[in-house]
């Protein structure tokens, strides 16, 4: 094999990748729709809410959404309400049904 060619991969489907990963296919999309519930219950906050007001309102153990606000933040879609807890849409005005987002940053 020359150095620049590589062994062709196998594709693998969703399904697939999702047990790799852990979960199965039903698990991943259990998963978006507890996050999108998760960003509704935020829609309308902006002073924020905490991890137990969250968790509250969607039904969820605080630990499920803590994981869920976690990946929310990583991908920005969340921050910090205050310095010391509670957590806000990044963006309030962001639409969830067109994904578009009207803010302007400070």
């Amino acid at each position: 094999m020359d150095a620049l060619e590589f062994p062709q991969m196998k594709k693998k489907s969703k399904a697939t990748m999702a047990v790799r990963y852990g979960e199965s296919s039903g698990q991943s999309v259990q998963v978006i729709a507890r996050a999108a519930s998760v960003l509704r219950t935020l829609e309308g906050e902006q002073t924020g809410l905490s991890l137990a007001q969250i968790a509250q309102r969607v039904n969820l153990a605080r630990s499920t959404v803590q994981r869920i606000v976690d990946a929310l933040r990583a991908e920005q879609f969340l921050i910090a309400a205050t310095p010391t807890s509670g957590v806000r849409l990044q963006c309030p005005a962001l639409a969830l049904d067109t994904g578009r987002c009207d803010c302007k940053q400070a």
